[in-house]
């Protein structure tokens, strides 16, 4: 079980990736004027996407080491892209694969290091 729960660590080490480099793209496009009405909200999107890569990035370190920790994130991740789903599909009736695979490794997480801090009591 802990393997599975490393493996998750690396999956959401490597969403904060995406997350950080998505932040990024959005920071370059604002800076170059390439999204003219959007600047403003161009830079909230920015600072919310490295928010979400330090939570990720913290949340994958936590996966190797502290089952405890791994557990309150995992649960953040699920209402996180729980949330995100509703309010897509509300305002913009679409489906967003990115919160959708947020919401099932935040209940993966959460379930692995359940049982991994049931095994261990």
């Amino acid at each position: 079980m802990s393997g599975v729960l490393k493996f998750f660590g690396v999956i959401m080490i490597l969403i904060a990736l995406l997350f950080a480099g998505a932040g990024a793209l959005v920071l370059v496009g604002a800076a170059n004027e390439l999204l003219e009405s959007y600047e403003a909200a161009g830079y909230v999107l920015a600072i919310a996407a490295f928010v979400l890569a330090i939570i990720a990035l913290i949340a994958g370190i936590t996966c190797f080491a502290a089952p405890k920790a791994a557990r309150v994130f995992g649960v953040i991740f699920a209402a996180y892209g729980l949330f995100s789903l509703i309010s897509t599909q509300i305002t913009q009736d679409k489906f967003d694969i990115m919160s959708c695979i947020l919401c099932v490794l935040g209940i993966s997480i959460f379930y692995v290091s359940h049982k991994l801090i049931k095994q261990k009591n």
